[in-house]
């Protein structure tokens, strides 16, 4: 079965990208082509950039870093420009274990810098801790 899409989504699943095309659909697989199209992901925020301190950046950690700033994108809708710089990485050098890995926020929103800091023992553990924080603001901020 074919059809012509001009939706954001397909059979209730979300397409990230819209535009004129058309779809396809074989059993319970959708194969849509899609022609002159526009990423519907990030509609408001930017990350300025992502920095390691004190360890190298991986394709993983920064896929996980954006995946998780994603979430907090339909918070900042109303705020145009929105900027994030990330800084993630270890404490220092010379230790090994306990609380040695830190995630860092500076989102910038008009009148107001938002900040969220956290240290764990897991890189993973303190981006979520920090996106919550970040989050957190963000809902104290939409709240006033």
């Amino acid at each position: 079965m074919f059809g012509n899409a001009r939706a954001e989504s397909v059979r209730g699943m979300p397409v990230p990208y819209v535009g004129d095309g058309f779809c396809a659909f074989r059993g319970d697989r959708v194969w849509c082509f899609v022609v002159g199209y526009r990423n519907i992901n990030r509609t408001t925020m930017n990350i300025s950039e992502i920095k390691g301190t004190n360890m190298e950046l991986t394709e993983a950690i920064k896929t996980y870093l954006v995946e998780k700033l994603d979430m907090l994108d339909k918070f900042t809708e109303r705020y145009n420009p929105c900027v994030v710089a990330v800084d993630v990485g270890k404490t220092s050098n010379h230790h090994n274990k306990g609380e040695i890995f830190r995630a860092e926020f500076n989102m910038t929103i008009p009148g107001e810098l938002l900040r969220a800091e956290c240290v764990k023992d897991d890189l993973y553990a303190a981006i979520d801790e920090a996106k919550d924080d970040l989050k957190r603001q963000l809902v104290d901020r939409k709240e006033r």
